[in-house]
Order: structure tokens, then sequence, then C-alpha cells
């Protein structure tokens, strides 16, 4: 489980230096014994096979959100989590833009991603809501991302 979040945290990063502009690096929000990452990129970056494994579209104008929810162990390790992720994506003007996210395993980390469309240089606010399994705990935070598409 360790090597597939260090492989999500090394296509993260490699992205962020191929296109400066367009993704942001792997970040991650700490919440007591939760941790999350969250990245949101492009989906043309994915490539064919990936895109067509997991349905998702490939295009400059659709982004893909991608949040990995973790809990904290006592030997370091953390571990993926079934959680309930619920995120709303707002421009500057303030449409509310739909974004419907989904699990995908990957063996043992489970993927929440969601896509949708954007112009070029949109800004959106991400308002992130996730609530693990077996809690009364909502985890709650806000991240702001620019796009470029051309």
């Amino acid at each position: 489980m360790r090597n597939s979040v260090l492989n999500w945290v090394t296509v993260a990063l490699t992205l962020a230096f191929l296109v400066p502009f367009s993704v942001q690096a792997e970040q991650a929000k700490d919440f007591g014994k939760y941790r999350i990452h969250y990245s949101a990129i492009q989906t043309s970056f994915l490539s064919p096979k990936v895109s067509h494994d997991y349905g998702i579209s490939r295009s400059r104008n659709r982004i893909m959100l991608n949040i990995a929810v973790q809990e904290k162990t006592a030997d370091g390790k953390n571990k993926s989590i079934v959680a309930s992720v619920n995120v709303t994506a707002t421009n500057l003007t303030g449409q509310l833009k739909s974004l419907s996210m989904r699990p995908i395993h990957d063996r043992d980390v489970i993927y929440y991603i969601g896509e949708l469309s954007v112009a070029n240089q949109e800004t959106l606010d991400f308002k992130v809501d996730v609530k693990p399994e077996n809690t009364k705990e909502n985890l709650v935070f806000n991240f702001r991302q620019k796009f470029y598409t051309r």
C-alpha cells in the first residue's frame, strides 16, 4: 500500500514539474488520525490506457479531482480507508459546478475521483467534505486552483 501511495505522490510531483502552470504538487490535509491527499489535473495528462481503464474522458478542458483518505497507524504506515467524499466546485462568478466522486480501488489503496469541464484560466474553489466510514466525523477543507487549458 505504501508503494501505491508513493507512486501516486511521484506521479503528482512529476506532473507538477512538467506542467507548472496547470498542476499543483501533491497536497495533503491532516485531521488528527486522518490524512487526506488531494490533487486536480487536466485529464489530457492521463495515458490513454489509464483513461480507458477507469472510464475517464481525456481532454484539455476537463479536470480530474483525486482524493485519497488515509487513517494514520501507530507504525507510521498510513492505510487507505473507505469514506463518503462530497465535493463542490464554484468558479469566481459564483457558478456551482457538479462534481460526482466515485471510488477506484487499486490493490489496497482507494482513490475517489471526479471530473468536470473547465475553461481556460478558470479558477475554482473546491469544498471537500469527507466522512470516514463508521464515524460521525466530517473532515472539511477548501482549496483554490486555476486551470490553463491552452
